[in-house]
């Protein structure tokens, strides 16, 4: 049966500061640099023909040491990247309620349409990111393998569209710096989800204080 292996990038500078990163180039951390190679020894022997990586910094760098491992030359896809936050970006939680306290808010009750001044709304990503899904890896067949190296809102954006939720679904999942979302498809030919943030490989290097973050 084909398989993805859906990877969140590590730790970048920004998460580790805890700032709002969208496409902002923000390089991997020290501590991302590891989990990174730690993903790669977990997904070493996996058999994957095709690696697709986001076209940013911190998934660049993360999918580096996969694609040593695995022998592959990525394919970048800018229709990976991460949401678009606009003017959030580059910004902490506290300066956004002391400068924007009506964006702060709206934050707290996720509001899926709303669009940041100058970015995207959570709907937007999910757009983009599910049509790509659709375009280039639904029609996969056979025992076909493929690592996908992206960010938490795309790869949370394809687990809603593979379990047939809306984009506003109130789904809270936990999808940590290298963790590895595995999806094959089950007897009827529909998308499963076979493990979800796998963390095992990432003893030790895990940081908690981003998933409190965001």
């Amino acid at each position: 049966m084909p398989t993805i292996h859906l990877v969140r990038h590590g730790e970048s500078e920004s998460n580790r500061a805890r700032r709002f990163t969208g496409h902002l180039d923000s390089p991997l951390s020290e501590l991302g640099r590891r989990q990174a190679e730690a993903a790669a020894a977990a997904l070493d022997g996996c058999g994957a023909a095709r690696l697709y990586v986001s076209d940013l910094a911190r998934a660049r760098q993360t999918a580096e040491p996969v694609a040593r491992r695995l022998e592959l030359v990525p394919m970048v896809e800018p229709e990976l990247r991460e949401r678009h936050f606009g003017r959030w970006e580059n910004h902490t939680m506290e300066e956004i309620a002391r400068d924007w306290p009506r964006d702060y808010a709206i934050i707290q009750r996720i509001d899926f349409d709303f669009r940041p001044e100058g970015g995207q709304s959570i709907a937007d990503l999910y757009a983009r990111t599910t049509a790509w899904f659709d375009a280039t890896l639904d029609g996969l067949d056979g025992a076909e393998t493929v690592v996908v190296v992206a960010h938490g809102g795309n790869i949370v954006s394809i687990l809603k569209h593979v379990m047939n939720l809306a984009y506003n679904h109130h789904l809270s999942l936990g999808v940590d710096n290298c963790g590895i979302t595995t999806l094959d498809r089950d007897h009827r030919g529909h998308w499963r989800v076979a493990c979800l943030n796998s963390t095992a490989h990432l003893s030790g290097l895990t940081c908690d204080g981003n998933r409190s973050f965001l």
